[in-house]
């Protein structure tokens, strides 16, 4: 079933919190806390600086001040509290310095839960990562094959690291400013409002100008970001694909060619990360603009009270230190415009591959094992519908029966394959075991009857043993060799320092293409599959090592069924039939024998290759 996605960036979020962050609800918790303390803690802050400036202006009077008067919630009544708490028995030099140091503490306590919060939303942002890059990786992985040909493994590799970290940045980036400066700034503005409503017109219009800046710069940061991201997945694509070739690219000496190739990327990933750094950090010295204005109406509305005799020098001092204190939550929320369109830019291209669905479905069965047979029939199939690579093509392969395909190159024969194995699912007709539509069962279940040989013997960078036991759980050391000896490996293996728990490197460089080869038929042979498939198995071999081969896979596909591509026929003249494939349509089947007599081209590759 295909999950639909949401389009719009509050929808986006929403899904990327109830998916991923909402199940990790006691780290949620705990974070709360910690921006709770956080926001005590720059709450405490001015009420504790407000009787120190208080005692440093009036001295002893400001004791009995506090004592006469109820006082209320505003900067003129901030101190009273603590200084009655304080009382007027200690000197105000005592008071100040035990208050400096109450003001320490809290600044510290303030720090630890500052950091704390930091470490949680850290804790958030990577596990939520790891989940997101799961789901991606999985999704990749559920594609068809002919996916893969329209990507580049770069540009997938790169949405999977660099989007996806990208995206889920504002779990971190994001928490101070969404969780404490709304309620620090509604804080800090109230008592400014309190001291002097006329501050309601100088916030809201730094408010105001702040939005407008942050309308005029979302859609270009977003737009740069896009871009940025996707010239580096094109710099990550080539980097992947001159390192998979450097074989290649090294024996044409092409390293001049791939140097110039990158050096052009590099011209286009410059210019994109300036645009972006410009968009990105023109904010910065705009909004100190706009917040130093904010300060001198700050000092120039406290200035005229005092001139109007409606405000002390206490709270002039007091009413600048809290102003002071707003920008700094003012400043992380304008910050998360950059933030925001950060994450939005990442999200759209790993909702854009989300997005894509499987053009081959899952279905809900378990495959059962091959009783009798397996069939093609009336397939048709292209890679575009006006071309059709398969047509009209019915074949039936019974259980225990080695069939062989032959034909020129480009005829259809490794498609077959592939519809075979359900890499891809044809337009039209079906493929059948046992008289059911394969689409019927899980793509798993059905892949676990094969076992696959490819033309491009591809290893991992394990040991031997693992790369033989692939894909194939509980098998023990005997099923390894046992599947190594049908493959000719077993001999060389055994030579080698670390036997089975060779490491063969990156791709198996560390053998040769035909060790690589034997240990990938090792691989088809270990799980006793039901059916063989073995593309061009052996034409990796010497001509020994082929001889040894062919006579462990004739013995070896004993009881079950063999599909044999080749174009080496000397390693099919003992199937039990040879189709021969031309054009996408089957133009003979039969016999060595018998397709010698009837197709022309069975007799022009049997010529090509046996006649001297």
């Amino acid at each position: 079933m295909n999950m639909r996605y949401p389009t719009s960036d509050l929808g986006r979020v929403a899904w990327l919190f109830r998916k991923y962050a909402r199940p990790l609800w006691k780290i949620l918790l705990w974070l709360l806390l910690c921006n709770f303390l956080v926001l005590v803690a720059s709450a405490a802050m001015p009420a504790i600086i407000a009787p120190i400036i208080d005692l440093a202006v009036k001295g002893k009077v400001a004791f009995a001040g506090a004592v006469s008067s109820g006082g209320s919630f505003s900067l003129k009544d901030l101190s009273k509290p603590l200084l009655r708490l304080l009382g007027g028995d200690m000197s105000v030099m005592r008071c100040i310095l035990l208050l400096g140091a109450g003001y320490i503490l809290v600044a510290l306590f303030k720090g630890l839960c500052a950091f704390g919060s930091y470490m949680l939303a850290l804790r958030l942002r990577v596990t939520t990562a790891a989940y997101i890059q799961l789901d991606v990786f999985r999704h990749i992985l559920g594609q068809p094959l002919g996916f893969f040909a329209d990507q580049r493994a770069g540009e997938l590799i790169s949405r999977l690291d660099t989007d996806v970290n990208s995206a889920t940045y504002g779990f971190e980036g994001l928490v101070i400013p969404l969780f404490v400066a709304p309620p620090l700034i509604a804080f800090y503005g109230t008592l400014l409002f309190r001291a002097s409503p006329s501050l309601v017109t100088a916030g809201l219009a730094a408010f105001g100008m702040h939005y407008l800046l942050s309308k005029v710069l979302m859609g270009r940061i977003r737009r740069n970001l896009r871009q940025q991201f996707t010239i580096l997945g094109d710099f990550k694509a080539k980097l992947h694909e001159i390192i998979v070739g450097i074989r290649v690219v090294k024996s044409f000496t092409a390293e001049d060619v791939e140097q110039r190739r990158i050096r052009g990327l590099i011209d286009r990933v410059i210019p994109a990360q300036m645009a972006f750094g410009k968009w990105k950090n023109i904010e910065t010295p705009f909004r100190e603009v706009l917040n130093n204005g904010l300060e001198i109406a700050f000092l120039v509305i406290a200035a005229v009270a005092m001139q109007n005799k409606t405000m002390d020098a206490a709270t002039f001092l007091l009413f600048i230190f809290v102003g002071k204190a707003m920008m700094t939550p003012l400043g992380q929320m304008a910050g998360t415009v950059t933030t925001v369109q950060n994450m939005m830019a990442s999200m759209e291209r790993i909702f854009e591959l989300l997005s894509v669905k499987p053009r081959v479905v899952d279905g809900v069965r378990t495959a059962p094992h091959l009783e009798k047979t397996l069939a093609l029939q009336d397939v048709e199939f292209g890679y575009d519908t006006a071309t059709p690579v398969i047509r009209d093509f019915s074949l039936t392969i019974h259980k225990g029966e080695m069939v062989a395909l032959v034909g020129p190159s480009g005829g259809g024969k490794s498609t077959l394959a592939d519809i075979f194995l359900r890499f891809m699912d044809p337009g039209k007709g079906a493929v059948l075991l046992d008289g059911m539509d394969v689409r019927e069962f899980t793509q798993k279940s059905y892949r676990d009857l094969f076992g696959v040989v490819p033309q491009e013997p591809l290893l991992f960078n394990c040991s031997i043993e693992e790369n033989i036991t692939y894909g194939r759980e509980g098998l023990s050391r005997e099923d390894v060799e046992r599947a190594a000896k049908i493959a000719n490996a077993h001999g060389f293996i055994s030579e080698l320092s670390e036997g089975y728990d060779t490491v063969v490197g990156e791709r198996g460089v560390m053998l040769s293409g035909g060790q690589r080869q034997r240990i990938c038929i090792a691989r088809a042979v270990a799980g006793r599959p039901d059916i063989l498939i073995l593309d061009e198995a052996t034409s990796s071999l010497d001509s020994e090592s082929e001889i040894q081969v062919q006579q462990a896979l004739e013995s070896s596909i004993q009881g079950n069924t063999a599909i044999v591509i080749a174009h080496r026929l000397s390693t099919i003249l003992k199937a039990d039939r040879i189709v021969v494939v031309t054009g996408g349509i089957i133009e003979a089947i039969g016999s060595c024998d018998e397709l010698l007599r009837k197709s022309v081209t069975f007799k022009k590759l049997y010529d090509m290759q046996f006649t001297r």
